[in-house]
């Protein structure tokens, strides 16, 4: 392998308009993915629990992805069983999360070794000699040239890339999404830095699977308290029955529940027993406590 065979792009390419505006092709998802990709060992937390990523591995879940690259659910697990025959990935899934494995990272991402392997003389395509050495230490100066603080300035974080991709995902009310302006500018105070802008983006791919047409405003569902109940839904789905309980449990508003607590007439009607009343109190009475 040799220089020749690489060509460096730095990763804020993903978080540009550019990048992000339009639906993703299949390469367009491929790179993306790769660029998801830890370059190093590090970790991410999962209800609560530490998830360890060794290098090579994302953690990047289906629906978030979906989200990011405009696509349905089922063209991301199409496209990934797709790559997973082809041996370009590995899927391990757990009770926890999903961790996606892409097989020989290596080839398209380079490590230490890596770099210092190709950081000699080099041949181009055309017989020329070049002075690889010279050419990192130019790419080096200049982007420390880039990065040298012009003086005492607050860092502004992009939001409006991530904001486009999450309004255009938002589940519609009655066919219709409103208060754009003030979503906007919810979104903007909350989403201070690329992670919480990935987390809003899980969570709404977590919501809009689940609200069906009772949809909130989406300035209200931005609001602190709100947002962040999605990105690890309370019901745990282990079943058929867990399936069809956490469908109808996040239909159902506090007045909603109060109304079924309290008459037959209405359980009966909203097809509800009381134990599934029961249950759905305490559950939001320990995520409100």
């Amino acid at each position: 392998m040799t220089r020749a065979d690489f060509f460096l792009v730095n990763r804020s390419l993903q978080k540009l308009d550019l990048w992000l505006s339009e639906t993703f092709t299949r390469g367009q998802a491929w790179v993306d993915l790769i660029g998801l990709t830890n370059y190093k060992d590090g970790y991410l937390r999962k209800n609560g629990k530490r998830v360890d990523l060794k290098r090579g591995q994302c953690g990047w879940s289906q629906a978030a992805l979906a989200v990011r690259w405009k696509w349905s659910r089922g063209k991301v697990k199409r496209f990934f069983d797709e790559l997973e025959t082809e041996q370009q990935i590995e899927q391990l899934n757990s009770t926890i999360c999903s961790i996606t494995i892409i097989v020989n990272y290596d080839e398209y991402q380079l490590n230490g070794q890596g770099m210092e392997q190709l950081t000699g003389s080099s041949q181009t395509g055309d017989g020329q000699v070049t002075d690889t050495n010279k050419e990192v230490k130019e790419v080096k100066e200049v982007k420390e040239k880039e990065l040298k603080p012009l003086g005492p300035t607050r860092p502004v974080f992009g939001y409006k890339p991530f904001f486009e991709i999450f309004w255009d995902h938002y589940p519609r009310r009655d066919g219709q999404r409103r208060g754009r302006k003030k979503t906007e500018n919810q979104y903007r105070a909350i989403v201070t830095n690329e992670a919480t802008a990935g987390a809003v983006l899980t969570a709404v791919g977590h919501y809009a699977d689940s609200c069906g047409n009772y949809a909130k405003d989406a300035e209200r569902w931005m609001r602190k308290g709100v947002w962040d109940e999605w990105l690890n839904p309370d019901i745990e789905v282990n079943n058929e029955e867990d399936q069809r309980l956490a469908d109808k449990f996040s239909l159902i508003t506090d007045a909603e529940l109060k109304m079924l607590k309290g008459s037959q007439t209405v359980r009966n009607r909203m097809d509800f027993s009381l134990d599934e009343v029961l249950t759905i109190i305490a559950q939001r009475a320990r995520r409100n406590g």
